[in-house]
Order: C-alpha cells, then sequence, then structure tokens
C-alpha cells in the first residue's frame, strides 16, 4: 500500500511513460468511519483500515497501484484496463468483498463508497492537477 506522496510519483511515471493506454482512477472512501472509531475504539478501526486496504489490493492485479491518502480514503490507478464493464465488475466484487468483512467484537457492516474516473491522457492531466 504506497502513500500518497509515492503513489503520485507512480501516477506521474505511468501518465508520462504510458500517455495513450487507457487509465482509470478508483477513489474509495469508508463509510461512516467516524462512527467505527467512536463506538469500537481506535484498535477496531485500525482493524477495519487493514482488512478494507486487503480488500483492495485483492480485487486488483499486481500491476495497478494502490494508495491510502487520508484517514479512511483509498486510491487505485488501474493501469491499462481493456474493457469499461472490468471496472464496473471490479467495484461490484470490490462492494461485496468488504461487506462481508467481520471481525471479531463488532457487529456493523462495513461499506465503501467507490467513485471511478476513466479517460486517456489529455483528462487525467487535469485530474492530475486537481487531485494532486
Amino acid at each position: 500500500l504506497f502513500n500518497k506522496e509515492y503513489f503520485s510519483e507512480l501516477v506521474d511515471w505511468y501518465l508520462t511513460n504510458r500517455p495513450n493506454d487507457h487509465h482509470a482512477f478508483f477513489f474509495v472512501d469508508v463509510d461512516n468511519f467516524k462512527y467505527f472509531n467512536d463506538t469500537y475504539g481506535h484498535d477496531v478501526g485500525d482493524q477495519v483500515l487493514v482488512a478494507v486496504s486487503e480488500n483492495i489490493k485483492s480485487c486488483f492485479r499486481d500491476k495497478d497501484l494502490v494508495g491510502r491518502f487520508g484517514g479512511d480514503e483509498f486510491v487505485v490507478l488501474a493501469v491499462s484496463y481493456k474493457e469499461d464493464t472490468d471496472l464496473a465488475d471490479i467495484a461490484k466484487r470490490l462492494i461485496k468483498k468488504i461487506t462481508s468483512i467481520s471481525l471479531e467484537g463488532m457487529n456493523d457492516a462495513i461499506t465503501i463508497s467507490i467513485g471511478i474516473i476513466t479517460c486517456i491522457y489529455l483528462c487525467f492531466i487535469i485530474i492530475y492537477i486537481t487531485i494532486f
């Protein structure tokens, strides 16, 4: 799992060296994360983040980049994907995996919100400047 700074460097490399490939950003946010920390304590909150990050990584290919941007915010760059339907399938699989996470002593389901941005190089320039 990359931190924000290193993730940004890797994204820059892909945008510079693979400008004609189709890439996609996934923005993943743990819903109501503050509730987990407040209700179950920070140790359980940390377990939630670890479980979510492991499940995010398991839904993507080794060549895709996964980074943590904030407390409960993750970003994935899916590199050189083939079809938009692949991206929707990944999102569905990820939601299913996250909602099935079960942690000892926690009765609430973990849910996530996902945003996906797809386009080629010129769109990434605008997104890249805005986000990073």
